[in-house]
């Protein structure tokens, strides 16, 4: 989902600080994290999807005065990011990025690991993989 960019305070309970997925996240540790959607992004060379942070209990965006808080029945997959996966697709370097309009907001039950394949060891393991299957995924939003 989208929110106007004026929602720049994030905080999340969940594993962090830095980015982190399902089979890159020991190093993280849970806890109660305040960033910004800019923050929450990794600036790689060749623009592409990234920010998630695992294990989140909570998740809650703000200008200051209102915004909105988001509260899993499970622990769940969030970032919170400048850009939509379509800029970032479409933009091959970072610098590049037009002028951020936005906070894109992902919730997901689950987020594929990354695997191995830049390093020659291939993609993630069968336990890492998220595979397209019915989901039952329960979310609390209230106005913060």
């Amino acid at each position: 989902m989208e929110m106007p960019a004026e929602f720049e305070e994030v905080v999340y309970y969940g594993r962090g600080p830095e980015e982190n997925y399902n089979d890159r996240k020991t190093a993280q540790r849970i806890g109660l994290y305040a960033t910004t959607p800019e923050k929450m992004m990794t600036r790689y060379t060749r623009p592409q999807s990234n920010g998630n942070r695992e294990e989140v209990r909570y998740a809650s965006l703000s200008d200051g005065k209102r915004g909105l808080c988001f509260i899993p029945s499970e622990p769940m997959s969030f970032s919170a990011i400048p850009y939509s996966e379509m800029e970032l697709f479409l933009t091959d370097h970072d610098y590049k990025l037009p002028a951020s309009k936005r906070t894109t907001v992902h919730l997901d039950v689950g987020i594929t690991g990354l695997g191995g394949a830049s390093c020659g060891q291939g993609g993630p393991l069968p336990e890492d993989r998220i595979l397209a299957s019915p989901t039952s995924f329960r979310l609390k939003m209230t106005r913060k």
